[in-house]
């Protein structure tokens, strides 16, 4: 234990779902991709696994700076295998569109738990559901944790990366990217902003709802342009994932079941 931060893990229902998803859809890619590369097999499977032994520890983990390399971690191995295995000719400028714009993002995590650590001193996840901050520092922290999960989600205007990252990935992929990244914004959002900041969730409930009826509305309009199948589904996956959070922010039993149920499926 040093600075009073300590590995600890911990499992509830919703973090079981997750870590299903995740043990179902990696063995399926390393299936599918068995006769795909069979020059780079043993490289790209290494890359599978690190995906995956970093998407569990990121399910798993109670401590909220570990909780961030775990974050930050999966971009390392996606980033190559969207750079290295990609079949397109912008493979590079996506996987570095892909980095950078989640980078941004985590800045502004990083910022908001430096301030949650030097207000309670700790980094445990169930001493911050009982933090007690005022009204200006709820809205500072709420304001940069939405922002960079709003990226990894990611909600309109912020989605500009995941068409680029889709089109230009491996099949693989476009499967972890769809099936269990996009779903790490939308877990964040429900374990760190939705419990525990309720005055700055009701005063900036209209501006969420406003990007995620953007997200809904506009990215499907623009979806139903598409002519390549892997942007389509680019395009649909933030148009979903708008619901997920539009569901998350509607603080009733029924959104909150929804938003999971639509995570998941």
């Amino acid at each position: 234990r040093i600075l009073n931060i300590s590995f600890s893990i911990g499992l509830d229902g919703i973090s079981a779902s997750f870590i299903l998803l995740t043990s179902f859809l990696v063995p399926l890619c390393i299936l599918y991709s068995w006769n795909q590369f069979p020059y780079t097999i043993k490289e790209l499977i290494i890359l599978l696994l690190l995906i995956e032994f970093f998407l569990l520890g990121f399910f798993l983990v109670l401590d909220l700076i570990f909780f961030f390399i775990f974050f930050e971690s999966v971009l390392i191995p996606m980033f190559l295998l969207i750079g290295s295995f990609g079949s397109r000719k912008r493979k590079i400028h996506s996987s570095l569109q892909f980095f950078l714009f989640t980078m941004i993002g985590s800045f502004f995590m990083l910022f908001s738990f430096f301030l949650i650590y030097v207000h309670e001193g700790t980094m445990l996840l169930n001493s911050y559901y009982f933090c007690n901050f005022d009204f200006y520092t709820q809205n500072i922290i709420w304001l940069c944790l939405f922002f960079s999960f709003s990226v990894k989600v990611p909600l309109f205007p912020l989605h500009l990366w995941l068409p680029e990252a889709h089109v230009e990935a491996p099949t693989i992929g476009s499967v972890i990217l769809a099936g269990v990244l996009l779903k790490m914004g939308t877990y964040g959002m429900l374990r760190f902003i939705v419990p525990v900041f309720y005055y700055s969730n009701y005063f900036f409930n209209p501006l969420v709802f406003f990007f995620c009826f953007l997200s809904i509305f506009y990215v499907s309009i623009i979806t139903f342009c598409q002519i390549d199948l892997k942007k389509l589904i680019a395009y649909s996956s933030v148009s979903h994932m708008g619901f997920v959070v539009l569901g998350l922010f509607s603080f009733s039993f029924q959104g909150l079941q929804g938003s999971i149920f639509l995570m998941i499926s």
